[in-house]
């Protein structure tokens, strides 16, 4: 009865949805507006569906994928990303949906050691007034695919079978 008068007002009810009812998701903020989002299948199948959380600075809700409408989340598998990791001075990550083992920054590029599963698509998104630095990025050497809608940067890539990538930023 509650839940359903709180629907009818307009309130917002959770800071995480999922688009599956078979994808669970959970946010949490830290007190320095950044947060952390866990999105997990704990069901014995592969899913597919999307997931939205909510942006921990602005208030907006942001989609995972953010350049897909929906990505493929393998069994019994989980996803924890931070959201608005700052990686130098006006750049964070938005959100990643690989496990992020270790950032390294230079003068002309950053350096993002990756893991993920294999069936799960790799996206990463920047933010922020300095990703106009940013010029281009390569996984193991390889061209990444990037996107760049006027407010973000999303680099998508295909996550190697039980292996750790590293993705190169080059910076302007």
């Amino acid at each position: 009865m509650y839940e359903a008068l709180l629907n009818r007002s307009g309130a917002k009810l959770r800071q995480a949805n999922a688009g599956n009812p078979n994808i669970a998701i959970r946010q949490r903020f830290t007190g320095n507006n950044e947060a952390l989002v866990f999105v997990a299948n704990y069901y014995n199948e592969e899913h597919s569906g999307n997931v939205t959380y909510t942006h921990p600075e602005n208030g907006e809700t942001i989609t995972i994928p953010y350049t897909r409408n929906e990505m493929l989340l393998p069994s019994i598998y989980g996803i924890l990303t931070p959201v608005c990791l700052p990686v130098d001075k006006g750049l964070k990550i938005l959100h990643s949906t690989s496990d992020i083992l270790n950032i390294r920054k230079s003068s002309d590029q950053i350096e993002v050691m990756l893991y993920g599963d294999r069936d799960l698509a790799g996206e990463i998104v920047f933010e922020g007034p300095e990703q106009a630095k940013i010029h281009s990025a390569t996984l193991d050497g390889e061209l990444v695919e990037s996107f760049f809608d006027g407010r973000r940067t999303a680099f998508t890539y295909q996550h190697k079978h039980r292996c750790e990538m590293m993705l190169t930023i080059k910076l302007r």
